[in-house]
């Protein structure tokens, strides 16, 4: 995911949690649509978190299509 690629974890991760358990709650999360945490620990231009938060949208209705994701300014500027 691109979260994992940004940070080098990936999302919804805790190295000081390392139990199958922690891992059932993760999938759970994705289950019921619970979004990642943009990374506030990086230099994330607004555009790369605005390109996050597009992507991130539970609606699919809401969420743009992969060609519109294509024309956002964080795709075209990289």
């Amino acid at each position: 995911t691109l979260v994992h690629m940004l940070t080098g974890r990936i999302p919804w991760s805790n190295p000081s949690i390392a139990s199958s358990a922690y891992y059932w709650k993760v999938i759970n999360w994705v289950a019921n649509g619970v979004q990642p945490t943009i990374p506030t620990d990086l230099s994330l231009s607004n555009e790369c978190i605005n390109f996050l938060e597009q992507c991130f949208r539970n609606d699919p209705s809401l969420r743009p299509s992969s060609q519109e994701l294509l024309q956002h300014p964080f795709v075209k500027e990289n």
